[in-house]
């Protein structure tokens, strides 16, 4: 084992963070530039015409900027970070809004989920790193480990084959897609802990086999 590669437990939960910045805050950063000009324009015709009007606050922009985060890109955040739906449930229950997911005003559910999921979702992504290390012999995982993650494959399957086959009739595209989507993929990336497992079971039942 070559000691100096970088963990998928690092990798993984790294991904995460860039695609963050990728598909949120590098997007609304350039928004928010776009928007300052605007201001700074707008603010100087209204002295060179003698009508001043008040120009928004910075933190007004910002606010302005990321309530408009891309639809497409909430989705595809929602979908892949589908498991940071099981840190923000218990965090709703405790705040008044219950049963809605809170947001800040002026935000939509799914945008304020695209800047907070990726923060949830690090657990997660750092588990699937820690399965993904396992496979690849990195890593000497005991049977909890194994089983939590075997456990979790067999969920994102089942919520993968829900939302295929048997959809909510009060569910939406919004809702429904990213589930089939993030259900897919961790299906997939959990799918290194029974895999590990069986591989382990197999090679035990090889050294118990007696010599002939």
């Amino acid at each position: 084992m070559n000691s100096n590669r970088i963990p998928f437990t690092v990798l993984l939960p790294l991904f995460s963070l860039v695609m963050s910045v990728c598909l949120v805050v590098l997007p609304a950063t350039l928004d928010y530039l776009a928007e300052q000009q605007n201001a700074i324009r707008a603010e100087q015709l209204s002295i060179d015409q003698d009508h001043p009007t008040t120009a928004p606050s910075r933190i007004q922009i910002i606010h302005n900027v990321l309530s408009l985060v891309d639809d497409s890109s909430a989705d595809i955040i929602n979908g892949i970070m589908l498991p940071a739906n099981a840190i923000e449930l218990p965090i709703d229950r405790a705040l008044p809004s219950w049963p809605d997911t809170w947001h800040p005003p002026g935000f939509s559910v799914f945008s304020w989920r695209a800047i907070t999921f990726p923060i949830y979702c690090l657990p997660f992504w750092w588990l699937a790193g820690y399965g993904v290390d396992a496979l690849l012999k990195r890593r000497q995982p005991r049977w909890p480990s194994l089983l939590a993650g075997t456990f979790l494959c067999v969920l994102f399957a089942l919520l993968a084959i829900g939302g295929c086959l048997a959809p909510s009739p009060y569910s939406t595209p919004a809702v429904n897609i990213p589930v089939i989507i993030g259900g897919v993929l961790w299906t997939v990336l959990f799918a290194t802990f029974p895999t590990t497992w069986l591989r382990k079971a197999l090679a035990s039942r090889r050294c118990a086999r007696p010599a002939i």
